[in-house]
């Protein structure tokens, strides 16, 4: 028989997971995931919310969004959902590594949801849906935020209502962070890491460092694909 898992336990390799990764670290995975996608474009931006959502954290509070014209598929959605894996080694051409360098992102949020456009279907993996690291996917494990589970089609619809003028491309894939507040968490020791971009009233300088289009100038020409980041 294999190991069993607790959440505590997967939190615990998620909190060491995030030590390798810190300010424009995050960003940096970013980039690569999308040329690594053969994306030409990625948007990064900031907004307060969703007004009208129904997931607790997708309304009243901030988000990051990060949008590339990469391809998304079925097997992606399933390296999404594993931690410290990534389905690049035998493929090329994708949405890119889906490994360690993506879970770089909980620094920002305790839970990402994720867009495509996409119409693969799947029981267990979905062109659309919400990465809670707090629940388990097994039936027998125990959850600890369970509320957080799901992606209403009506909270999808406003997010491509806010993204509207940037979903041109026929292939898109999106991340869109509800930025982390305490009233999330509660307290330090119940949040995966202890940082609140959520509660700040701009993104700067926790979210965009002050040398944030610098270090995207330098990492430019490493890219194969993308020529556009904005």
């Amino acid at each position: 028989m294999g190991y069993e898992q607790s959440i505590e336990s997967q939190i615990n390799q998620l909190r060491d997971v995030l030590q390798r990764y810190q300010g424009f670290a995050v960003f940096r995975e970013l980039l690569q995931n999308a040329d690594d996608a053969g994306a030409t474009r990625l948007d990064i931006g900031w907004v307060r919310g969703l007004g009208g959502a129904q997931h607790e954290l997708l309304t009243g509070g901030p988000a990051l969004f990060v949008l590339n014209n990469g391809e998304f598929t079925a097997r992606n959605a399933s390296s999404i959902a594993q931690l410290g894996l990534s389905d690049k080694a035998g493929e090329h051409g994708r949405i890119g590594k889906f490994g360690l360098g993506l879970k770089s992102i909980h620094h920002l949020g305790e839970v990402y949801f994720y867009l495509s456009s996409s119409t693969f279907e799947g029981d267990r993996y979905k062109p659309n849906d919400v990465q809670n690291p707090w629940t388990a996917r097994k039936e027998m494990a125990e959850s600890f935020r369970p509320e957080w589970d799901g992606f209403a089609v009506s909270d999808q619809q406003l997010i491509r209502i806010k993204l509207r003028p940037l979903l041109a491309d026929s292939h898109w894939f999106c991340l869109w962070v509800p930025l982390r507040r305490k009233r999330h968490v509660g307290d330090n020791h119940s949040a995966i890491v202890p940082e609140y971009p959520g509660d700040k009233d701009s993104p700067h300088p926790d979210i965009f460092p002050l040398d944030f289009e610098v270090e995207v100038a330098r990492i430019m020409p490493f890219l194969k694909h993308l020529v556009s980041p904005a």
